[in-house]
């Protein structure tokens, strides 16, 4: 059998040593080094979530308004920019009229809630109210009476 000459680096002295230990070295570093990346990425995704999130929405937006704009592009205006400018003005202004139809009822009940809350309490404290005895607190008549 032929002697392999000493490596000359520092690990490359580590990989003969553990060799001859019969440690896999190489596996264990290289399963150190995957769980680390892998929790850097995890770590990177989470702290960029936001960002990412916008960039999925934005996306999302994007592919339901394109064809709309590929139709207004054929049709009326020549252009792209002037196409994506109008689908844009008039999503924005659906959006608008979304959020007043539905937020100002929202907003509505919930300061109806707020400003009722403190009656509610005491209501249900004293046991009397929408909120107060459940039925099992409730004497029924000709159960238990004497």
């Amino acid at each position: 059998m032929k002697e392999e000459p000493p490596p000359r680096s520092r690990f490359g002295r580590l990989l003969q040593a553990a060799d001859r230990r019969h440690v896999p070295l190489l596996t264990i570093l290289v399963t150190v080094g995957v769980v680390a990346a892998t929790y850097l990425g995890g770590i990177l995704i989470y702290r960029l979530r936001g960002i990412l999130l916008l960039i999925l929405v934005s996306g999302f937006i994007a592919l339901l308004l394109n064809p709309i704009v590929v139709a207004l592009e054929r049709r009326l205006v020549p252009r792209r920019g002037y196409a994506v400018a109008i689908v844009t003005l008039l999503a924005t202004l659906v959006f608008i009229g979304l959020a007043v139809a539905f937020g100002y009822p929202l907003v509505n009940g919930i300061t109806h809630l707020a400003r009722g809350l403190p009656s509610y309490v005491s209501q249900a404290e004293r046991g009397k109210g929408w909120v107060g005895p459940s039925r099992d607190q409730v004497p029924r008549p000709g159960v238990g009476a004497a």
